[in-house]
């Protein structure tokens, strides 16, 4: 009924090629306004199916525009949004293509995982990667060691004792010779001499340094060459490839944390989703060992004499006191036995 109503809104721009430019022209229109897209798409798709339905088949739905996703969107709907265009999506390229952050995409892809409700289904999987070092960084920014040396060697050449005083001279003359940039003339009046001994030289090794931090493919043997150089590093990343789920769908229910009292009354509990009860969960620990209240209160009194400065005297036999003072403690009292207490300060005269 959609698609009648819309044709016959557009009987003069019925020519496909027409209707083509005609959506184009609202698209930059309305290029920042995402469910105006989402319904211009929603339009579209009924209208290619009742052309295929008049045909005979049924085409793939050509994409207007490129997804505009705004901080405001939440990062759940936008992957629901896209699965309902797309079969499947990766997580790494979607977010280099979008310009997300990949740990974020990959905490809302498990926010929905997490869900009752199978919105997706997502396989992790692991891809390796080259990372450049600080010192291939240092290549990228300023060029190799052995393209800096071969730089400062001027027409007329440098003697070889100045130019290794250069930083990192060993192993850039090291390279450059192996290369065959540079040449020696070890007869000069001067003493031993460098020349160029080709013009223009290339940094090769920078360029593959940045088609590397481009993720551009490389031959497998400049990939050893730099890693024994230690410029680069392997690093492995994990990323998510998200399909649609049983039971998907583009409205995200979230599930009730309990059961109230008001979705008794009305009823509405029947079609509320509840999150899982975990009986598997411990409660929180009981500790143990209390004291009874008689000891406590006896502990308390300990405290108390022990403050006053009184010493605690020995059951049986005599208490020797800090000022070399013997003093005799009982060891038959029944009441505190071991709680006779002598103050530092009383004297006893043997």
């Amino acid at each position: 009924g959609i698609a009648v109503v819309y044709r016959s809104c557009m009987k003069h721009v019925y020519n496909a090629d027409v209707r083509k430019q005609w959506y184009q022209r609202r698209v930059r229109e309305y290029e920042k306004c995402f469910h105006v897209l989402r319904w211009l798409s929603h339009v579209q798709s009924l209208s290619s199916q009742l052309d295929a339905s008049v045909k005979g088949d049924l085409p793939q739905r050509e994409k207007l525009s490129k997804l505009v996703i705004t901080k405001d969107m939440s990062l759940d709907q936008v992957i629901l949004d896209t699965l309902l265009e797309q079969k499947e999506i990766d997580s790494l390229s979607f977010a280099s293509e979008h310009g997300l952050d990949h740990q974020k995409l990959v905490g809302a892809i498990k926010s929905l995982l997490s869900l009752p409700i199978d919105y997706i289904q997502a396989e992790q999987k692991q891809i390796s990667l080259w990372e450049l070092t600080d010192e291939g960084k240092s290549f990228v920014a300023n060029g190799s060691y052995e393209f800096l040396l071969y730089s400062l060697v001027t027409k007329d050449g440098i003697l070889q004792k100045d130019l290794m005083k250069m930083p990192n001279a060993k192993i850039g003359f090291s390279k450059a010779m192996t290369l065959g940039w540079l040449a020696i003339d070890k007869k000069h009046e001067n003493g031993p001499t460098v020349f160029h001994k080709v013009d223009g030289a290339t940094d090769v090794v920078k360029a593959v340094l940045e088609d590397i931090g481009n993720k551009k493919n490389v031959e497998e043997k400049k990939i050893q060459d730099l890693k024994k150089r230690k410029l680069i590093t392997p690093v492995v990343t994990k990323f998510y490839s998200v399909t649609k789920g049983s039971n998907f769908k583009t409205t995200i229910e979230r599930p009730e944390a309990d059961l109230t009292a008001d979705m008794l009354q009305d009823g509405s509990w029947k079609e509320k989703v509840f999150k899982e009860y975990n009986f598997q969960a411990k409660g929180a620990p009981v500790t143990s060992g209390y004291l009874h209240p008689l000891l406590k209160v006896r502990t308390e009194f300990r405290r108390i004499f022990l403050d006053m400065a009184l010493v605690k005297c020995q059951p049986t036999g005599l208490s020797k006191m800090a000022s070399g003072i013997s003093m005799p403690c009982s060891s038959h009292n029944s009441i505190l036995p071991e709680m006779l207490m002598t103050h530092s300060s009383f004297l006893i005269q043997k």
